[in-house]
């Protein structure tokens, strides 16, 4: 019996890689980075496919999901708790990467009366970024979280689009990066409805 070598995945990325850069980026190529269903994951940005994402662009929220938080839910900038990524738990290591994320609403003592309250178990689908920048902190942590939710899904079957953002701010540091990946020990936290927003600039 023969084992691989633990960075033979890596070689044969790299190797992917290096042949679409010689020959041009082909059909089969694109068809492989298209596979991670969004680019920006680790393994999309080593193997240097198009387009992909290490962090977030500035956004502004498009037409009627600002009218549905703000005006017809009065949703308030206190935000909403959620469990960040619905593939961990609240406490622990989580090992977190860059890409399609779904959080889900969690008990908040904190959550004021709204024309459109948000039920515990409520699913908030979007997109999650590990960037490797110094946070706010003494000392500064290594890199943050940035999460950005563009669609609700209440336990009744209502859907809507949503702006929320968790960790625009640097409040959501990760405790150590690793190949790309972030470790956090606290996978709570509160999504705000944003009109826009642009990430700060590195200190």
């Amino acid at each position: 019996m023969t084992t691989e070598k633990p960075d033979a995945p890596k070689q044969a990325l790299t190797a992917r890689a290096q042949k679409s850069q010689r020959s041009g980026h082909t059909a089969e190529f694109l068809a492989w980075c298209k596979s991670f269903a969004i680019v920006g994951t680790v393994a999309a940005v080593a193997a240097a496919c198009p387009g992909a994402q290490v962090r977030p662009e500035p956004f502004e929220c498009p037409a009627g999901a600002w009218e549905l938080m703000d005006e017809k839910w009065k949703w308030d900038g206190n935000g909403i708790r959620v469990l960040l990524d619905d593939r961990y738990k609240e406490l622990g290591d989580s090992w977190l990467q860059s890409g399609p994320v779904v959080g889900v609403s969690l008990q908040d003592p904190q959550q004021t009366r709204s024309n459109k309250p948000v039920p515990v178990g409520t699913r908030f689908i979007g997109h999650l970024w590990v960037v490797p920048e110094p946070s706010r902190g003494s000392p500064p942590a290594p890199g943050y979280v940035v999460v950005r939710y563009d669609r609700v899904e209440f336990p009744n079957g209502d859907k809507a689009p949503v702006c929320l953002l968790a960790g625009g701010d640097r409040t959501l540091p990760v405790e150590e990066l690793k190949d790309g990946t972030g470790r956090v020990t606290l996978m709570s936290g509160r999504a705000r409805p944003v009109y826009r927003w642009k990430p700060e600039r590195a200190e």
